[in-house]
């Protein structure tokens, strides 16, 4: 006995294969890109600025947040050296006075930092930008002139200048505080954009990262599902037939054959391909073109994005396009008469499941010819109205019925609204007795 498939260890291969945390981190990465990209485009209104492209780096705004950027060290480092000037030399511990006053500084500029962004809206602060700034750079150079000229001007000035050399040192630590937080805030509040760029081209990176793994698994996943998906096919050497009346009578070839085009698109996930039979006045010789549906793009990375769901679509896109193509290249000339008894032994002869679509008519000479043996079961007959149909239409279809049960009486006969439940159990059979060949 040839090895038995085992399924279940098919799909704990694929299970191993593919990892659904990387599907949720991407969706999660693309989620924050939209949102990143929605705050950047709130920002953009806030300033009154034309967001596209989105994202985009202003221009003007990233000019003055390189600025801030240099400006807000430069006042710090600065204000953090007077702070230990003034107090190193006026404690009895120069390096604990020094350390000291450095973090006293530093958390008054934090602070300061803090009190000017929750007072100051974006937009103003970006509008009033010199208009704040301006009047504490004024500040320090009057608190730095007061202290040079204290010491370097006449006996005089310099006399008046010194009894103002405390307000001087406490001014320009004043301004360098207030400098040092102000231009903290607009490295932060002018670099938005740019910060967003650069935001949005990280989580783009992230998600080609784990795209580009997803897509490696793929291939080792789509190697474990062609294998489950292939087995019974291949132990089968054939395709489920499906036979489409052309004689020229049916009231609506045309979409009546779309819509059973449509219907076994529909599940092409349950057999590999069909052999498809179409059918005028000659319906046992009628050439059975074999129409495969999925293998080529079985072998296609790309259609593993939500997995099964977009492989599936695909095998259904495909396999419609497929068979619409075959029935377009088959022939269109109409029958002289139409023998169901031709179709009914092309049937019987067949080893697996049939699906005949036809209106039923039998119009051709009485025969007397025995049909050959062999089980009707696995015959599905879609009864769709004829040209010529007048009058109560379920009556028409139940003497048609019957005609055929006289020549196939186990096979499953629809009604024309029944055309997608048939083609479901047609397709369900084939697949059934592909899975009980596959373990044999």
């Amino acid at each position: 006995m040839d090895r038995v498939y085992d399924k279940q260890a098919a799909m704990a291969e694929c299970a191993s294969e593919f990892n659904f945390d990387d599907q949720r981190e991407i969706e999660a990465t693309n989620v924050e890109i939209h949102r990143t990209c929605t705050e950047f485009v709130r920002k953009a209104e806030v300033h009154e600025i034309n967001p596209n492209p989105i994202p985009h780096a202003h221009a003007a705004h990233e000019e003055r947040a390189t600025f801030c950027f240099a400006a807000s060290w430069f006042f710090t480092v600065i204000g953090v050296a007077v702070t230990i000037l003034l107090t190193a030399t006026a404690v009895e511990w120069p390096l604990v006075g020094a350390v000291a006053a450095a973090g006293v500084f530093l958390m008054l500029e934090f602070g300061v930092k803090l009190g000017i962004a929750a007072a100051l809206p974006e937009k103003v602060f970006a509008r009033r930008f010199h208009a704040l700034y301006w009047p504490w750079l004024g500040v320090l150079l009057a608190s730095v002139a007061i202290l040079w000229l204290g010491r370097n001007a006449g006996p005089d000035l310099a006399a008046v200048l010194l009894q103002y050399s405390t307000v001087g040192w406490c001014g320009a630590e004043v301004a360098l505080l207030f400098l040092g937080a102000y231009a903290f805030v607009g490295r932060r509040r002018f670099g938005w954009s740019g910060e967003t760029v650069r935001r949005v081209a990280e989580l783009e990176a992230r998600a080609a990262e784990l795209t580009k793994r997803i897509d490696r698994r793929s291939g080792r996943l789509l190697s474990a599902l062609s294998v489950f998906l292939l087995a019974g096919a291949l132990a089968r050497g054939a395709c489920p037939l499906a036979m489409v009346d052309r004689t020229g009578s049916m009231a609506e070839q045309d979409d009546d054959e779309s819509r059973l085009v449509t219907a076994i698109a529909a599940n092409a996930h349950l057999i590999k391909c069909t052999a498809l039979a179409v059918f005028a006045d000659r319906a046992l010789s009628a050439e059975a073109v074999p129409v495969d549906f999925w293998p080529s793009a079985s072998t296609t990375p790309d259609i593993f994005r939500s997995v099964i769901e977009a492989r599936l679509l695909a095998m259904r896109k495909e396999a419609r396009t497929k068979l619409l193509t075959t029935l377009a290249a088959a022939d269109r000339k109409p029958a002289a008469c139409t023998s169901m008894i031709d179709v009914a032994v092309r049937a019987l002869m067949n080893p697996g499941p049939v699906l005949i679509l036809t209106d039923g008519v039998h119009d051709c000479a009485p025969s007397q010819a025995a049909l050959p043996p062999g089980p009707s079961d696995q015959v599905f007959i879609i009864l769709v109205p004829s040209k010529g149909d007048q009058g109560n239409q379920f009556e028409l279809f139940s003497k048609r019925a019957a005609a055929l049960r006289k020549l196939l009486p186990k096979a499953k006969i629809f009604l024309d609204a029944q055309l997608g439940e048939g083609v479901s159990g047609w397709a369900a059979a084939s697949a059934a007795l592909t899975a009980v060949k596959a373990t044999l």
